[in-house]
């Protein structure tokens, strides 16, 4: 069965029992499908978005439209706006495994922020991503957090640079480790492998999906496609 949208689709994202999915289109409505028969189960008009996540339990959307995350409950479709300081809105956002917490990358200003998916509250800056050689903060693109949520890796771009960076934050201390991975030109798409040994992402000009070792930054696999990918994703093997 194919899906079709009418608007550009700018995020999607699958609910933790597979029975429905969430879409975030170019006209600002956030939409639930069900899975099966692809029938349209509810709407939103909440703003466009271009990050979705979705809490272990299935109860919360979060969505990256304005200069804060909102929190969507799917029971009732109630909003609870992001509460705390204004940015130039989230590039990404993901659900640690608590299931109580999210972190959003901001797109400009270079932090990365914790939220309380409960009371939407942000609870701190976890690190400023930036360049050490710089004083203008790095945007980001796309994060991701590990299976066991102690560890971050973000997409940097550096203010003077067209290349990309694969930067690894802890997620307590918000410690930088030595960049593990750096491109020439864009980087989409940013994945954590389920046993956590690994991180796939694609290189949008050489048209590449390459997966790394998330320790050591070392290239694992790197396979040359039709098409740049803009996004990746892990089986639950990890194969």
């Amino acid at each position: 069965m194919l899906f079709r949208s009418t608007q550009e689709v700018l995020a999607a994202a699958w609910s933790p029992d597979g029975k429905w999915f969430v879409t975030s289109a170019q006209d600002g409505v956030l939409k639930i499908w069900d899975a099966t028969d692809l029938r349209e189960l509810r709407s939103l008009d909440i703003g466009a978005g271009r990050a979705l996540a979705i809490t272990p339990d299935g109860n919360t959307i979060i969505i990256s439209s304005g200069p804060r995350p909102a929190f969507v409950r799917v029971k009732d479709f109630h909003v609870q706006p992001g509460e705390g300081e204004i940015t130039s809105g989230p590039a990404a956002v993901v659900v640690h495994p608590d299931g109580r917490h999210a972190v959003s990358a901001d797109k400009e200003n270079g932090c990365l922020r914790e939220w309380d998916i409960e009371t939407g509250q942000e609870l701190r800056c976890i690190a400023h991503v930036r360049t050490p050689t710089e004083r203008l903060a790095d945007e980001m693109s796309a994060l991701a957090i590990s299976p066991d949520g102690r560890t971050l890796a973000v997409i940097a771009k550096p203010f003077s640079s067209k290349g990309r960076i694969v930067k690894i934050v802890d997620f307590q201390s918000g410690e930088f480790r030595t960049p593990i991975f750096q491109a020439p030109d864009a980087i989409e798409g940013l994945a954590w492998s389920p046993d956590g040994k690994y991180l796939a992402f694609g290189l949008v000009s050489a048209k590449s999906l390459v997966v790394i070792d998330a320790r050591s930054g070392a290239e694992l696999f790197r396979r040359v496609l039709d098409r740049s990918p803009m996004s990746v994703a892990f089986t639950r093997d990890s194969k």
